[in-house]
């Protein structure tokens, strides 16, 4: 089995050099597709790869 990997919003911010702020915003307005668990927010590695891409 495939394993799948995951990124807080901190992450890729980090990685991407980024505010928070404006991955939120993305994640709000549904051009960032993300996983809830709690109230943690988690971008599978398929929509961090399509945020690269664009």
């Amino acid at each position: 089995m495939e394993e799948k990997k995951y990124y807080a919003i901190k992450e890729i911010a980090t990685m991407l050099g980024v505010s928070k702020s404006l991955l939120y915003d993305m994640v709000y307005k549904k051009k960032l597709d993300v996983i809830r668990i709690g109230t943690r927010i988690l971008v599978p590695e398929e929509s961090l790869q399509k945020l690269i891409a664009a």
